[in-house]
This record gives C-alpha cells, sequence and structure tokens, in this order.
C-alpha cells in the first residue's frame, strides 16, 4: 500500500513539472517574441532591425527541425577596426590601400597600410594643438589649423612629397576650409570686418575667384566636383538656408530654404542634397531633395545629415543614427559636447527612401562610438570615421563588398 501510494506521489510530481515546464517554455517563447517586436520598434521604420533575423523561439526551435536555407544565413558580420588610439585632426582615404592622418597633440602626419598595419611618419613638423587637418591631392598635400597665440586662427598648407618646400601660410581666421579630391585648390570661408567670404584659392594660397559674401559668419561648405554647396551653420532655435554655386559659370540656385537645424550633405553627383531638419517634437529627421526635380523624399528616420557618408553610386548613403535623444536642443548640445551618442550604422537610399540596418558596434563589439566625419571608399567596401567622444580614428570593413582591389577603386567619397 505505502508503495503505490509512493508510485503516485511520484507521478503527481513528475506531471506537475512537466506542466511546470511545459509553461515556462510557452512563457519564454512568449518573452522572446515580444523582445523581437520591441527590438522591430526601436528601429527607425517599420521593420526588424536586420540583428533580429533568424531568431526564433523557444517552441521553433525544439520542433522545426527543417535546416535554414543557404538564402537565410545572415551576411558575414562588419568588421570594426581601430586605426589610431589617439586623438586625430583629420584623415584622407588614399587611392592606394593606405591611410593618411594628423596627430591631434603634434601635428605629425602618418600613413598607414590597411592590408598589414605598418605605420610610418610622413611628416614629422611639430604644430601642437591643430583641432584640423584637410588633405589636398590624394593625401600629398595638407592643410593644418590651429589656433595663434593672439587667438586668431592659423592655416598652414604643406606639400608632403617635397621637404624643400616651406609651408604656405593661408589667410588668417579661416572659418571653414573644404579641398577639390585630386587638386590642390581649396574652398575657403575666412572671416571679414562685415561678416565672412567665401574663396576658392590655389596651391599657392591665392584667391584664385571669390564666390560669396555676407553678412554672416557660421556657414559649412561641401564641394563635389563644380558644384559647391554652402549652408548656414545649424542650430535648433534659427532656420537655415542653403545655396548651391556652379564654380565654373557662378550660377546661384537656392537648395533649401528657412528649415530649422539645417544640416547637409551634397551627393558627389550634385544630384541630390541628403539633409536633416529638426522637427516640433525637437528630433532630428532625415530627407532627401533632388536638385534637379525639387522633389522631397522622407527617409523617416531619426538622424544628423552630418553623420552621413555617400557610397559611389550618389543613391545611397551611410548614416550613424544615434539610439536615442536625451531631452535637449538639437544640434546645438550635440556640437557643444553636452551629449555623445551611441551610433548604429544604417543605409538609406535617398532615391527611393527605403533604409537598413547594418551594424550595430554596441551589440556586436560592445564599443560605444559617436561616429563623424564619416568617408567611404570608392568600391563601398569600407567606412571611415572618427569618434567624436575621444576622436580616435576607425574603420567598419564589409566583407561581402571587399571585391575590387583596383587603386581607383580605392579612392574615398564623401
Amino acid at each position: 500500500m505505502k508503495r503505490r501510494m509512493l508510485y503516485i506521489t511520484v507521478s503527481v510530481f513528475v506531471i506537475v513539472l512537466a506542466i511546470a515546464l511545459l509553461s515556462w517554455a510557452v512563457f519564454v517563447g512568449r518573452q522572446q517574441q515580444e523582445l523581437q517586436q520591441d527590438a522591430a520598434n526601436l528601429g527607425y521604420f517599420g521593420g526588424a532591425p536586420e540583428g533580429t533575423r533568424g531568431v526564433r523561439g523557444v517552441f521553433d526551435g525544439i520542433f522545426n527541425n527543417e535546416p535554414e536555407s543557404a538564402a537565410s544565413q545572415p551576411d558575414p558580420e562588419p568588421i570594426l577596426q581601430q586605426l589610431y588610439n589617439l586623438p586625430t585632426s583629420g584623415y584622407v582615404k588614399k587611392r592606394a590601400n593606405a591611410i593618411r592622418f594628423v596627430d591631434r597633440a603634434t601635428g605629425h602626419v602618418f600613413e598607414k597600410e590597411l592590408s598589414d598595419g605598418t605605420t610610418t611618419r610622413v611628416d614629422q613638423t611639430t604644430i601642437p594643438q591643430v583641432y584640423n587637418a584637410v588633405f589636398t591631392n590624394d593625401g600629398d598635400g595638407v592643410v593644418r589649423q590651429y589656433v595663434g597665440d593672439r587667438g586668431d586662427i592659423i592655416s598652414t598648407y604643406s606639400i608632403l612629397t617635397n621637404k624643400e618646400i616651406p609651408g604656405i601660410s593661408l589667410p588668417v581666421n579661416i572659418l571653414e576650409i573644404k579641398t577639390s579630391r585630386n587638386e590642390d585648390r581649396m574652398s575657403v570661408l575666412y572671416r571679414t570686418q562685415e561678416g565672412s567670404s567665401v574663396s576658392i584659392l590655389n596651391g599657392k594660397g591665392e584667391v584664385e575667384k571669390a564666390i560669396f559674401d555676407s553678412n554672416l559668419r557660421g556657414w559649412a561648405l561641401d564641394w563635389k566636383g563644380e558644384d559647391l554647396l554652402i549652408t548656414q551653420k545649424p542650430s535648433g532655435s534659427l532656420p537655415g538656408s542653403s545655396y548651391l554655386f556652379d564654380i565654373v559659370s557662378g550660377a546661384r540656385m537656392t537648395a533649401l530654404q528657412q528649415v530649422p537645424g539645417l544640416e547637409t550633405k551634397l551627393s558627389p553627383d550634385g544630384q541630390f542634397v541628403l539633409y536633416s531638419k529638426i522637427e516640433q517634437t525637437g528630433t532630428p529627421v532625415l530627407f532627401s531633395k533632388n536638385v534637379t526635380t525639387g522633389l522631397d523624399i522622407p527617409l523617416n528616420i531619426a538622424g544628423f545629415a552630418s553623420k552621413c557618408a555617400w557610397l559611389p553610386t550618389s543613391s545611397e548613403a551611410y548614416c550613424a543614427l544615434p539610439a536615442e535623444f536625451q531631452q535637449a536642443q538639437y544640434p546645438d548640445a550635440w556640437y557643444q559636447g553636452d551629449i555623445h551618442f551611441r551610433d548604429s550604422l544604417w543605409k538609406a537610399n535617398v532615391a527611393t527612401g527605403l533604409v537598413e540596418h547594418v551594424f550595430s558596434p554596441a551589440v556586436s563589439n560592445g564599443v560605444s562610438l559617436d561616429m563623424i566625419d564619416l568617408t567611404v571608399s570608392a568600391d563601398g567596401g569600407t567606412l571611415f570615421f572618427i569618434n567624436n567622444t575621444d576622436q580616435t580614428l576607425w574603420s567598419v570593413t564589409f566583407p561581402e563588398r571587399e571585391a575590387d582591389e583596383s587603386p581607383a577603386a580605392n579612392e574615398a567619397v564623401e
């Protein structure tokens, strides 16, 4: 009798345990589905992020024995690499498989071979605290900017291929500078008594052509080919405008007008302007505008145009999108250094408005990065950027794009 009662007790215990395990499995499965849905909702549009593909619930994992097809296998994970672990004031991706950059503290120029990681010092002219460096001629020339003893902005242009040529002093108080990709010409915004002026300088630092005069001093330049985009520096409290100039003919057109917190990026062919504006909610939102047709296409993602870089196609761009926006006035709080972001990388098609998630450094590598100064190699295989938090230089390589190793394919576009 006692043995029978023991069997009954054990049987009841086993049944209760089985029911408990079954309930737990159902609960976990539902929680996982909810987590997946939450992940989708955290994206910037209606679809689930790339990283949620292939995740299965508990029952699906137990009872679905069908092997995954080759098409369902995830793409190779992008490779994140820190190229220089000290603050950098500027860089350029050379046509060869190398990158040149300027050390912020010393002003020394270094070149790093991307194939084997070998780093050499190209120029050791010491210029302390270079806050901005801009390269010309595929990295064979560089402009280094620093603040002088009297508070003026000093800009020195150096030819790196000929040590006998001394540095060329450019006009004092250049506020903004952009270089033509394959020449030594420079578009510069410099301070005047009346406000500011934009001119094209030749390799000797002489004014080649005057472009634009303004009573305002806060302008950003973006130079692609013979197209020069001039945009008011952004503020969440003021609307900004953007003007497109043809350097050859001098023709000017208004690209965007009276847009709150306006930031812009001109496509390599000059056909599109990728721009961000501050919505009434205080959040920056990205759009693209076809310069020819005037058509605006909303991308429905929250981010800044300055954190984007064009692919060579001129219809797609990589954008570093913050995971969240704290309560603040944008973009002012970010530019003033009060806020740093934790970015993920997304790709946007500016012609169709389609956006897809590409890479999350925080998830894949456990690294929080606030990406700025993004550029893309001409084959689209590598993205270069500076981490705004500590000014270090990084790259993201996309394995599936490593195909064209020709010199021309290794140029970089912005």
